[in-house]
């Protein structure tokens, strides 16, 4: 899933990988991916010479707001900060290797116009690891 360019328009999905099982296609989104599914994207994209990952982000899921709806001061949701933070460091220590920008900082011009690439395949422990973690999450 690279840029393509639409009608002029830049258009850049949302990285996702295949999960293992169901075998269908997560996004990367800090708070649906564990650190592991992370990796193996990056990798794979890395390995593939990808122009662009797309990871998502909310502010809003750093903190458990249900919580307000029965009058309850929201909590942080701790697992969800540390794997951003284990995120994040991973990219920096990996800064030769994967630059990140905001799309405001992209030169339209510098973007390859690439064919659909080959997305990548977790497995079964990661995706594992992932359900204990997001388990984990909603009591921490």
């Amino acid at each position: 899933m690279q840029p393509v360019r639409l009608e002029g328009v830049w258009e850049f999905p949302v990285t996702n990988f295949i999960d293992r099982p169901p075998a269908g296609r997560r996004p990367l989104h800090v708070c649906a991916a564990s650190l592991g599914e992370f990796r193996t994207a990056l990798e794979h994209a890395a390995a593939n010479q990808w122009f662009a990952v797309v990871i998502v982000l909310h502010s809003f899921e750093f903190v458990r707001v249900q919580r307000l709806a029965s009058g309850k001061l929201p909590t942080p949701q701790r697992l969800v900060a540390a794997r951003f933070e284990k995120l994040c460091a991973y990219l920096a220590a990996n800064a030769d290797r994967f630059e990140t920008c905001h799309f405001a900082d992209l030169n339209a011009s510098a973007i390859p116009d690439t064919s659909q690439a080959e997305v990548a395949v977790s497995w079964l422990g990661r995706t594992a690891g992932r359900q204990v973690q997001q388990l984990v999450s909603r009591l921490y």
